[in-house]
């Protein structure tokens, strides 16, 4: 069998008087913090890490905060949206509901004439959707228009149309 090295093995003595460092589990029962035992009692010999001298003060006591590596520092999060939704097609949510999914057009499900599964698509106030979407389409009172600031991409669509009604107005005469 095995033995310990010196430096994993019990450094008391059996008749020093030991006290626990924290409260933990063994075989025997549980010993908490504070708690006085002879060195060579069971539960020190099972757990003797969790000892110190008997005589050490409530101040020379490691407490466990301190030996704790300090919290990480994240980054702020950053929400990226997934799919390009142009500005002008974009609409906000009002409405915190569940929707039942429907299959995919020319998928094998809808060619079943199953209906879809017990599934449903969960909309959240706040949620911005593209105005073309199929649940903009089916509930439009459920959406408005997001207040933006306005973007170049704005202006050039504006001078687009304008350029555009000008063309057909001369085209007209």
């Amino acid at each position: 069998m095995p033995t310990l090295s010196k430096k994993n093995s019990n450094p008391f003595g059996p008749d020093q008087v030991v006290r626990a460092t924290r409260t933990f589990a063994w075989d025997g029962g549980v010993v908490h913090k504070g708690e006085k035992y002879r060195g060579g009692d069971p539960a020190v010999v099972a757990g003797w890490s969790a000892f110190v001298d008997g005589e050490t003060l409530d101040q020379e006591l490691e407490n466990v905060f301190e030996a704790l590596p300090p919290p990480p520092q994240h980054d702020p999060p950053v929400h990226v949206q997934s799919t390009g939704i142009p500005a002008w097609r974009q609409v906000v949510c009002m409405v915190d509901t569940q929707v039942p999914v429907q299959w995919a057009p020319d998928s094998p499900g809808a060619a079943s004439g199953a209906p879809p599964p017990f599934v449903r698509s969960l909309l959240r106030r706040g949620q911005i959707l593209d105005a073309l979407s199929d649940i903009v389409r089916q509930n439009p009172h459920w959406f408005r228009w997001p207040e933006r600031d306005v973007t170049p991409e704005d202006i050039e669509r504006l001078e687009k149309l304008q350029r555009l009604e000008r063309e057909g107005d001369q085209a007209v005469r």
